[in-house]
């Protein structure tokens, strides 16, 4: 088998082909000496990483990392993260395609929704899209889920110390003892059709 002694030219003092992605893996271990870490690592210290952000690639090692530039304090989402990353699903049970809250909730990060949080301590997880002067809201309570439209008509919100409070506005609230799946299928289109620029406030108006 070629090595070192056969073409010393090709090969690293260690043995290794100059051509293996960790013949030197120095700069790697740099990168993370200077604080660069996993997705996984900054959602452990209640960061998640930005929108956009690409991160560097680890050929070695396998994996992105990311400095602290490129993430943001959330603790709540990055707890919503690590216990997806830990759900483990038994090895006898089929993979469910049915939507759920936590498919929802990707589906909305998926589609920019900003997560924010609420003065109101009624709504446990809450997230924002804004298009234009359009501002839509996806506010989950314990029970439900609430939906707000700000189109520069009716109502408005306001933000008080990175925390918004709502005044009045398009309104439609669900609760879970109706079907769940059909809510989260009706928001799927909903958001669908805002992110198109369709008139979301006539599908509201019509299941009031």
């Amino acid at each position: 088998m070629p090595n070192l002694d056969h073409y010393s030219e090709y090969y690293s003092p260690d043995n290794g082909p100059w051509d293996n992605p960790c013949w030197n893996d120095d700069w790697e271990i740099d990168l993370l000496a200077k604080g660069y870490k996993t997705l996984a690592q900054w959602n452990n210290l209640g960061r998640v990483v930005k929108s956009g952000k690409k991160g560097i690639y680890l050929s070695c090692a396998r994996r992105y990392v990311f400095n602290i530039q490129e993430t943001e304090e959330n603790i709540r989402l990055a707890k919503f993260f690590t216990k997806k990353r830990y759900k483990l699903i038994p090895v006898d049970r089929k993979i469910d395609n049915t939507i759920n809250k936590d498919k929802l909730i990707l589906f909305l990060i998926r589609n920019k929704f900003e997560y924010i949080q609420t003065v109101s301590n009624v709504w446990k997880d809450a997230f924002k899209l804004s298009i234009k002067s359009n501002h839509l809201f996806i506010l989950f309570r314990k029970n439900g889920v609430d939906i707000k439209l700000y189109d520069g008509g009716l109502g408005e919100y306001s933000i008080q110390i990175e925390k918004y409070s709502f005044q009045s506005g398009h309104k439609i609230s669900f609760s879970y003892n109706e079907s769940s799946i059909s809510i989260f299928y009706f928001i799927v289109q909903l958001v669908s059709v805002f992110n198109m620029g369709g008139n979301i406030k006539f599908m509201m108006e019509s299941i009031e």
